[in-house]
């Protein structure tokens, strides 16, 4: 593992719903991305590893495999393996930092700063995504499970990026709350939308949500 295979523990945000409680499995995706100078500033956009997939579709399947483009190293100056650059983002934003001289500001310097992070996605494990097989689909493409980078697992449910999890019944997750609902969805339970579901006329659909999910086991 080198130093460039990312922090056990990362600070992503989480956009989980009550809705979509579903499982997911944590990826990271490849992405072939090249400097281009646009009105004199640099940005990136799409390298002909991955350009070359329209003229031949086979080449999604293995352009990964020799792809090399990608920041050559990480936010802390370590260096990233040539096979490995594919799978890290780079964004470069100016820093502004003022400049005083007796007590009073007299201009601002601009420096680049490099922000280095893993492509993390996600992949939703149920027969209703891809008929349950968006996981393998997105493996053919060149994805990584994150652990093959050193990260510490993520909770399973779907947009949920806690990495605070512990083990249930039914895998990983950040919560017993999130454990049910998942186990809900792939057991077919049926969980009310809290504060929107007007079938129970003697309860509200937030209480009727919260029996429902003591009830499941984990």
């Amino acid at each position: 593992m080198t130093r460039a295979a990312g922090k056990k523990l990362l600070n992503l945000p989480s956009r989980s719903t009550a809705a979509g409680n579903m499982r997911s499995v944590k990826i990271v995706k490849p992405a072939c991305q090249v400097p281009v100078s646009v009105q004199g500033r640099t940005e990136y956009t799409t390298g002909p590893c991955q350009q070359a997939v329209k003229q031949d579709p086979v080449l999604e399947f293995c352009w990964f495999k020799t792809c090399t483009h990608g920041p050559e190293q990480d936010s802390e100056g370590n260096p990233i393996s040539p096979e490995l650059r594919p799978y890290y983002s780079l964004d470069i934003r100016m820093e502004r930092t003022p400049v005083v001289q007796e007590g009073a500001i007299v201009e601002w310097k601009e420096t680049p700063k490099y922000d280095v992070a893993l492509r993390i996605d996600e992949a939703v494990k149920h027969p209703m995504v891809d008929s349950g097989r968006q996981l393998k689909r997105e493996l053919e493409r060149g994805a990584k499970l994150v652990s093959e980078f050193g990260i510490a697992p993520f909770c399973e449910h779907l947009g949920c990026y806690r990495q605070d999890v512990r083990k249930f019944l039914n895998g990983m997750f950040c919560s017993e709350d999130h454990a049910r609902m998942v186990k809900a969805r792939e057991t077919g339970v049926l969980l009310p939308l809290a504060g929107f579901d007007a079938t129970w006329a003697r309860q509200t659909s937030t209480e009727k949500r919260a029996e429902v999910l003591a009830q499941i086991e984990v």
